[in-house]
């Protein structure tokens, strides 16, 4: 009986746990979506590879199984998707930017330290322009798409694994006598 009690409670896990272990995975699929973006591309891979890592992390730290683990994989991958796309457009602006001072001559460079935009003031600029807004907004549409056909089978995958176990009940053969001879 103790055994029994053990396996539920093992079984019922820890949504604070999971959703840190989510987290953990769905930061290492961001890292890659900014890597992959800064190549300049959007790839369904990555979608697929951030939902699965946090789908990992949940269930290395002992999340709860069901649906609070499918919730926890769309949200993780959502806000993965939206911060990559974010973090790619800040990283290709702060690359811009040194592009462009280190074209500039010295006397130049020595003005722009002096007076010109700092990288932040630039990106920031930047973020407030209509076309780069619209290009981040298309990034974002194109990456949720993605997402939602990377996260579909992890998360019916799932779906479908709780629904083989809540069938298969275990047999217990302690009630049963075998016939004497």
């Amino acid at each position: 009986m103790e055994n029994q009690e053990s396996i539920y409670e093992e079984k019922q896990g820890n949504l604070l746990t999971g959703i840190l272990g989510a987290l953990l995975g769905a930061l290492i699929g961001t890292a890659l979506w900014v890597l992959v973006g800064v190549w300049g591309y959007i790839a369904g891979i990555v979608a697929w590879l951030t939902a699965f890592l946090a789908g990992k992390g949940y269930d290395l730290l002992h999340g709860r199984p069901g649906k609070a683990k499918a919730i926890t994989i769309i949200v993780m991958l959502i806000l993965s998707i939206c911060v990559g796309t974010v973090g790619t457009a800040t990283v290709i602006m702060v690359q811009s930017y040194n592009q462009q001072i280190s074209e500039m001559n010295t006397f130049e460079q020595a003005r722009i330290q002096k007076y010109g935009p700092t990288v932040e003031e630039y990106v920031q600029s930047m973020f407030m322009e209509q076309d780069v807004q619209t290009e981040i907004v298309k990034n974002l549409a194109v990456g949720m798409l993605f997402g939602a056909l990377g996260a579909y089978p992890i998360v019916l995958g799932n779906r479908r694994k709780k629904q083989r176990q809540d069938t298969v009940q275990p047999v217990s053969y302690t009630h049963l006598t075998l016939p004497t001879i």
